[in-house]
This record gives C-alpha cells, sequence and structure tokens, in this order.
C-alpha cells in the first residue's frame, strides 16, 4: 500500500522502519490496516487519537472515552469489511458491544457499525 503524503509522517515512518509495512494482519499488513483506520477516524471526523498513557491510574474524561469507542469501532469494522468469515462470526457480537456504548461513538461511526456489523 502506497502512503500518501498526509500518511506518510513520522508516525508512519516509525512504523515503517519497525516493521509494520511487512507484518501479516488480517486484510494485508498491520501498516495498511492502522492507514485504513487512520482514513476512517478522519471520515467520521473524529478527533485524532493520541495515546496520552502516563502510568497513573485514573478514569479517562468522557472525551477520551469517546475517541476509545472510536478508534475501536473504526479498527473492528475495517477488518469486518475486509473479511466476511470474520464478520459472520463476530459481527453480532460487536454489534452488541457497540449498541451498549452507543451514546459514545459519533452518529457516522453508529451507522457504520450498523451497516457493517449487522450485514
Amino acid at each position: 500500500m502506497t502512503a500518501s503524503h498526509a500518511e506518510s509522517g513520522p508516525a508512519v515512518a516509525l512504523l515503517s522502519r519497525l516493521g509494520a509495512a511487512d507484518m501479516d494482519h488480517p486484510g494485508g499488513t498491520l501498516l495498511a490496516h492502522l492507514t485504513r483506520v487512520r482514513r476512517q477516524l478522519a471520515a467520521w471526523g473524529a478527533r485524532p487519537f493520541r495515546d496520552r498513557f502516563t502510568g497513573l491510574s485514573h478514569s479517562p474524561e468522557p472525551q477520551s472515552r469517546r475517541d476509545f469507542a472510536e478508534l475501536s469501532a473504526a479498527s473492528e469494522i475495517d477488518l469486518a469489511r475486509l473479511d466476511p468469515a470474520l464478520r459472520d462470526r463476530w459481527g453480532p457480537e460487536l454489534l452488541s458491544l457497540f449498541t451498549r456504548i452507543r451514546p459514545l461513538p459519533s452518529r457516522p461511526a453508529w451507522s457504520d457499525c450498523r451497516e457493517v456489523l449487522a450485514g
């Protein structure tokens, strides 16, 4: 997969150096999967997800929970779109999970969850 200019920043360069472009992952390589997830999040208008791990225990603020829900949905939807067997096996359970956390994902993310995972 050829990365566009917007997808060829320092994070992509680091992932490439660490072998993500050669690491098998459902739907291709790990780097291809992460690139598709980034595109999906951008299409939903999700905030850029940043890992602000500090090692301290805390409850994430509401926006951080929404960010994590969107990241999780984009990742699972990417795999479900590419692998019908995965979608058939896990789609109902994933849809149940995203239904339980329904207030968190954005309207476009929830729409894609229903469309892809119920199908």
